[in-house]
């Protein structure tokens, strides 16, 4: 077979050059349309094909990073969990990397820092003034959060252990078959295997958060400050928090297929790739809303005074004041291009 000179696929956008397939290496796009066929026919069907390609390979990333796992943000650096090599990658607002292997989750609060290891073992870095570093001793855990001088870490049983700020440690370590966890400054959500939802707090509960237990098949949970997001199967968002709080605004929101929460902002990613925010920014918003500005997104995060967003084409947008000045937005969204998996 004669070579075909294609230099890069108009589907994915994989470099193709010289090659003696006919289909993209990456995304398996047919290249042999490009050359034997030229009518009107043909080049209307090869558009549809890599139509096909793009929705495909758009929604398989998005499911990729629909966990919250894989991209994470933290004051002035950005995170990248690869789950196949279980490798995080930390990239620091001044260019460099750190690199920490053998991870299967992390999770960090303004004062301490989780790395849950591949073997179910906890690793506890920052301030331990509550006693929430103290993690070692524990085994077969599968999930951790880094709350407020606090440390919750799920075990096999879907059961909640809780190390320092013990306020919430009686209703906590009496729940069950827990699947995510989200914590804002007072307030604990957690999310259960049968897709509802368990509440703890203070001060604003149970009045703010009386709704959360009519929440039904629910996907995601999120929190921050004094509110709390989810996120159902259909795409549908709830809102707990203060009646007059304008991230209830999320509450309207449908076809969405991941949630946020930071401090200004409740934050969500629709299915076709658009940033949506709920909240009334004014002097607060420092630059966080220009990720109502970015399109085909498959992964956002919020966190640190940030918001955080990944394009189709792997490249990393950053906004808020986490990331001034646009020096650290420049270092960091560098150094991730260049380490691209």
């Amino acid at each position: 077979m004669n070579q075909i000179t294609v230099s890069a696929c108009p589907a994915c956008g994989a470099s193709a050059g010289q090659t003696k397939s006919v289909h993209c290496p990456q995304c398996r796009l047919p290249f042999a349309f490009v050359d034997l066929f030229a009518g009107p026919k043909a080049i209307a069907y090869q558009q549809k094909q890599i139509q096909a390609v793009r929705t495909r390979r758009f929604k398989t990333l998005q499911d990729q990073y629909s966990d919250g796992l894989s991209f994470m943000l933290a004051d002035r650096c950005a995170l990248r969990l690869n789950k196949k090599t279980h490798t995080l990658n930390v990239y620091l607002a001044d260019g460099q990397t750190e690199s920490i292997e053998n991870v299967l989750q992390y999770s960090r609060s303004r004062k301490h820092t989780l790395i849950l290891h591949t073997d179910g073992t906890v690793e506890a870095r920052g301030s331990n003034d509550c006693g929430q570093c103290v993690v070692a001793d524990l085994r077969d855990i599968l999930l951790v959060l880094a709350g407020p001088n606090v440390s919750y870490c799920v075990n096999r049983n879907g059961g909640v252990i809780v190390r320092g700020d013990g306020r919430f440690r009686d209703d906590v370590e009496r729940w069950s078959n827990i699947h995510r966890l989200a914590s804002g400054d007072h307030h604990l959500v957690g999310l259960r295997m049968d897709g509802q939802v368990n509440f703890t707090g203070s001060i604003s509960a149970p009045k703010v958060f009386r709704s959360t237990c009519n929440w039904k098949n629910i996907t995601a949970v999120a929190a921050a400050s004094d509110y709390a997001l989810a996120l159902d199967r259909d795409g549908r968002v709830y809102f707990a928090g203060y009646p007059d709080d304008e991230r209830r605004a999320a509450a309207e929101w449908e076809n969405i297929a991941v949630i946020a929460a930071e401090e200004v902002y409740a934050v969500a990613l629709t299915k076709n790739g658009r940033v949506l925010l709920a909240g009334e920014g004014a002097y607060l918003d420092r630059g966080r809303s220009e990720a109502a500005q970015w399109n085909n997104v498959v992964a956002i995060a919020a966190a640190g005074g940030g918001i955080g967003g990944i394009a189709e084409n792997g490249s990393l947008y950053l906004c808020g004041d986490s990331f001034a000045p646009a020096a650290n937005r420049r270092n960091i969204s560098q150094r991730w291009m260049v380490e691209q998996p």
